[in-house]
């Protein structure tokens, strides 16, 4: 990655932090009764602008591990049992499942590898108790195909293979494809909309980690919340309120910019394999 993109990724959510904490600390204190400009003193007196711009970057950077470590085919959910529930989308496969039974054969045999036909997850059934249902509605994934007819671990690690094997070799593919004369664009195009999926993602990281931040910092002062317990609890309310919908819109946001990667991918994939198919089959 070059030293722009750097800086644009890890710049946007670390700004995304410190605003969105500014904003939902400043409407918490104003709440209490404290006026915007008493309440800003300390940002105004601790954090000078300049300081605050060039901490975005690190700031970011961390937001970004964070972001990272929580990105796995398999959901952290603790202490909940995992049980086959809860994996990330196998994105990846869905690309390569739009290509021609014969395209994916030949990548199996470029990769050394297998790519599964079916789709190696589903919505979970809405049947049985309402967490079920509830679980249906929000549409919650479960392991599906050949690995869920297997147990526990090995159910997890079958799931993790096919979800990394496919997102790899969907990316040698791209760049592949982008080694061809006339063909640069469809790795550009993917690497564009890979930054902005992934920066939508990890600003929402960002703004959920300020609002732990604040919460816990006004919680660090009970004084204050037991002087003023109902403008605390609205307190808490608006800045929650804000932060779920602020959520909520980076979240559509980055489904929306999958959605385009998506169909730039294929189209593009498709195109090579037509036009220049021949480029990935033995010689000899």
């Amino acid at each position: 990655m070059d030293s722009a993109r750097q800086i644009l990724r890890f710049s946007i959510p670390g700004s995304v932090f410190l605003l969105n904490g500014m904003v939902c600390y400043l409407l918490y204190r104003r709440l209490q009764g404290v006026p915007f400009v008493d309440a800003s003193a300390p940002i105004r007196e601790n954090v000078a602008a300049a300081i605050a711009v060039v901490a975005t970057i690190p700031v970011g950077f961390l937001i970004y591990q964070l972001y990272y470590f929580t990105y796995d085919p398999v959901l952290r959910i603790w202490p909940l049992q995992w049980g086959g529930r809860f994996v990330r989308r196998d994105r990846g496969g869905q690309i390569l499942r739009t290509l021609d039974p014969d395209q994916l054969s030949t990548l199996e045999e470029v990769f050394s590898c297998r790519i599964d036909r079916e789709e190696i997850h589903s919505v979970i059934p809405y049947e049985g108790s309402r967490l079920q249902k509830a679980m249906h509605l929000t549409g919650v994934l479960e392991v599906d195909g050949a690995a869920k007819s297997l147990d526990g671990k090995e159910r997890k690690l079958a799931y993790e293979n096919l979800w990394y094997t496919h997102w790899d070799v969907l990316r040698s593919t791209v760049d592949i494809v982008a080694s061809q004369a006339g063909n640069e664009h469809v790795k550009r195009e993917y690497t564009t909309l890979s930054d902005i999926y992934h920066s939508l993602g990890a600003a929402r990281t960002a703004i959920t980690s300020a609002w732990a931040c604040v919460v816990i910092l006004a919680l660090s002062h009970p004084g204050r919340i037991a002087d003023a317990p109902a403008e605390a609890a609205a307190g808490f309310v608006l800045i929650s309120v804000l932060t779920f919908s602020t959520f909520s819109i980076l979240h559509v946001a980055r489904g929306r910019a999958w959605r385009t990667a998506e169909a730039s991918m294929t189209y593009g994939l498709r195109w090579f394999h037509w036009r220049h198919g021949h480029e990935l089959r033995k010689r000899g």
